[in-house]
């Protein structure tokens, strides 16, 4: 069970490989998706009971630790316009509100015009639901876009080193946010095209420590 030590869980496209490479750097095997490493594993796909689409079938209730780690909602929404077909399936099977959104796929292609607001919300679904989901099987949430801030107690709870020298405080930009079918979303974005998602994403970043536009509870 040594493989069942640590699990990170997060929403799509919150940084798992990033966090993966950084305990490899720490001295802890971590895989990542596709494969368990002798310590654990960095996945998005973990977060529900559902089997996974691919990598190991494992539920999150077998490691010792899960960890939560979110981020900001705006780039994960930008970022899950390319996110793949398969991976949208899968999303879908985990995530009962998104659903209800259908648009024509196109590999690595800008959605069609009459698409566009239903990916990004169902984005922003995914954003909220599957976050929602993490806290609830996890025993601690932290921002990625903090981990400086929060190294030590992120060192203690994982059991990694606290080996300064090996952290490295350059949290990557999106890898994609140069292709086609990546859309740059904003806040205003979401209000207009539905304001009960735009709040409930709202009052979720806000809870995590992320500054959002002011809104009521």
């Amino acid at each position: 069970m040594g493989n069942r030590n640590l699990l990170v869980a997060a929403c799509p496209r919150s940084g798992t490989s990033y966090i993966c490479h950084l305990l490899f750097a720490l001295g802890r095997d971590i895989g990542h998706e596709s494969w368990l490493g002798n310590h654990g594993i960095a996945s998005w796909l973990l977060a529900f009971d559902e089997k996974p689409q691919r990598g190991p079938d494992v539920k999150a209730k077998e490691f010792k630790l899960v960890i939560h780690q979110v981020r900001e909602p705006l780039g994960v929404i930008s970022s899950l316009h390319t996110a793949g077909q398969e991976s949208w399936e899968f999303i879908k099977q985990c995530v009962p509100e998104c659903e209800m959104y259908e648009w024509q796929y196109r590999r690595r292609q800008p959605p069609l015009p009459e698409d566009s607001i239903t990916v990004m919300l169902a984005a922003a679904e995914c954003w909220y639901h599957w976050n929602l989901q993490c806290e609830e099987i996890s025993q601690w949430t932290y921002r990625v876009e903090n981990i400086q801030s929060v190294f030590e107690e992120f060192c203690q709870t994982t059991g990694v080193p606290h080996n300064l020298d090996v952290f490295q405080n350059k949290y990557k930009r999106d890898s994609r946010s140069h292709r086609q079918d990546y859309r740059r979303v904003q806040w205003r974005d979401l209000e207009i095209a539905n304001f009960d998602v735009y709040r409930r994403v709202c009052l979720l970043a806000r809870k995590y420590g992320y500054e959002t536009p002011e809104i009521d509870p």
